[in-house]
């Protein structure tokens, strides 16, 4: 959320976390701080500026990108189950716990869902009321839970340690001599309501990939993206080529914008990344263009951005 509050132009944000039970409940609360291109550092407004909060497309992104970031996070997970043939009952654990959070949100009727579906109404002028919606969308949030990955997150936790007592448990895919393939079926949410998804993943000795395709559940709108990510290693660096493509809903960035038509985008990304022989620690560079819409993980502007960063493992 504070990710969300930055893109769109607050400052001084700031966020409280609350342990896992039993120490709390664990959950967490993002404040928003003030728009910096209207208040001066002591929160007040600076006089001959109209103020112009963010549109509506940008309110929707904030109240669910919580639930954005934990998808990205399983879907990065899904692929290390498949690119390592195991899973640690731990990293299980975070797997079910982010896979699962938009379907228990939605099942437990959270302020971030009842406030997302009705931005989506308002933004759509859709007659349907905030619960009706919201019934709409728990019920096709099921198809999540015929993903491949759940099921054995499920019993790799539920059985495999806490009943036989073991850690780590091998992963299953359907293998044709040395290629390797897994399909993954998922439900998300975007900006425009939900989606449903298949992610197909692969590999053959030192490459292996994901392509993905995601279209809406035709509640609010149409949409569609395809996506396809490569992975090279040799020694101790890896070589990451992504790239995406969209037809989606137009997304109104800014109040004085007038609504249009749907759009064709795109996102590319190329990574390297080093890691140490014992896997411990590594470094990573990423430099993405992207055109201006929706892609999960990313700012909805257009234009070129960098990340770098420090990889842990344990």
């Amino acid at each position: 959320h504070v990710w969300a509050f930055r893109q769109f132009g607050y400052q001084y944000n700031s966020f409280t976390l609350s342990t896992l039970p039993p120490f709390g409940i664990g959950t967490g609360s993002a404040s928003n701080g003030e728009l910096k291109q209207f208040f001066d550092s002591t929160g007040n407004l600076i006089p001959g500026i109209s103020y112009n909060p963010p549109t509506l497309s940008e309110e929707i992104l904030i109240s669910y990108s919580g639930a954005m970031s934990q998808q990205v996070l399983a879907d990065k997970l899904s692929q290390e189950f498949f690119i390592s043939d195991s899973m640690d009952y731990r990293t299980s654990l975070l797997y079910l716990y982010n896979s699962r959070s938009i379907s228990g949100m939605l099942l437990f009727n959270t302020g971030d869902m009842q406030t997302y579906s009705n931005q989506l109404n308002a933004l759509y002028d859709t007659n349907n009321s905030t619960q009706q919606t919201l019934k709409n969308l728990k019920l096709r949030s099921l198809v999540s839970f015929l993903n491949f990955n759940d099921f054995m997150s499920f019993y790799n936790v539920f059985y495999n340690y806490l009943i036989k007592g073991e850690t780590k448990m091998k992963t299953r895919s359907f293998d044709f001599i040395k290629f390797s393939y897994l399909p993954s079926l998922r439900y998300t949410l975007t900006p425009f309501g939900g989606q449903y998804g298949i992610s197909n993943y692969f590999k053959n000795n030192n490459v292996n990939g994901e392509l993905s395709f995601n279209t809406s559940d035709r509640l609010y709108n149409r949409y569609w993206d395809v996506n396809l990510e490569l992975n090279y290693k040799k020694n101790n660096y890896s070589f990451v080529s992504y790239a995406g493509f969209w037809h989606q809903p137009f997304l109104q960035l800014e109040t004085t914008e007038i609504t249009k038509a749907k759009s064709n985008g795109f996102c590319v990304k190329q990574e390297v990344a080093w890691q140490s022989v014992n896997n411990k620690i590594g470094f990573f560079a990423q430099v993405i263009y992207k055109t201006r819409g929706y892609s999960p993980g990313e700012y909805l502007g257009k234009g070129f951005f960098l990340r770098y960063g420090i990889k842990l493992a344990v």
